[in-house]
């Protein structure tokens, strides 16, 4: 994809359904890194296709969307009494709405983002088996890192909220843990 148009950052992903399925590298990451930190980010994209996230992150979305949509009715309902609003589709509410949107987004999204930083996760633990290049890995997370101007260790805060991928750090110890398996089932 072309990237560069756009921004001076990274990235890759799985892209799809069925026949239309298609891992799309950006231009920026083609031409700025090694050929072995692209083996590592095919083989991390191969894994959120070995792993079915596709699907899946589309049943949680629509499951987290109905839901928000359900209390959205329930609060807009009250709201017709609360505030003596005509009926759920009076203006009036909207302010209530927007709010009652805003109050369920904050409590949603650290659960969402929780979640997704797992599927990462485990797409960086089949990047690590299927590639066998740690080093490529740990170069590539420190180059996105750098290139993304993503926080290397951000705040718990910061991380519940916003962070839907594992920081640099801990991407980081997860390469140097997996070494240290490898290193263990070979001495066995």
């Amino acid at each position: 994809m072309d990237l560069s148009s756009r921004a001076t950052t990274a990235n890759a992903m799985l892209s799809g359904w069925g026949k239309s399925r298609r891992i799309i590298f950006s231009d920026t990451l083609l031409r700025g890194y090694s050929s072995d930190e692209i083996e590592v980010t095919l083989a991390h994209e191969l894994g959120h296709r070995l792993h079915h996230d596709i699907p899946k992150l589309i049943g949680i979305q629509a499951a987290t969307f109905l839901l928000a949509f359900y209390l959205a009715n329930l609060a807009l309902r009250a709201g017709v009494v609360l505030f003596s609003l005509q009926g759920i589709s009076d203006i009036a509410g909207l302010p209530w709405l927007i709010l009652v949107l805003a109050i369920l987004i904050l409590v949603l999204q650290p659960a969402l983002n929780w979640y997704n930083r797992r599927v990462e996760t485990a797409a960086d633990e089949t990047a690590l088996a299927l590639s066998n290049k740690t080093q490529a890995f740990i170069a590539l997370m420190t180059k996105l890192t750098d290139q993304n101007l993503t926080k290397a260790e951000p705040s718990r805060w910061a991380k519940l909220l916003f962070y839907d991928h594992p920081t640099y750090n801990e991407r980081v110890k997860l390469a140097h843990n997996y070494v240290s398996r490898s290193q263990r089932r070979e001495a066995i």
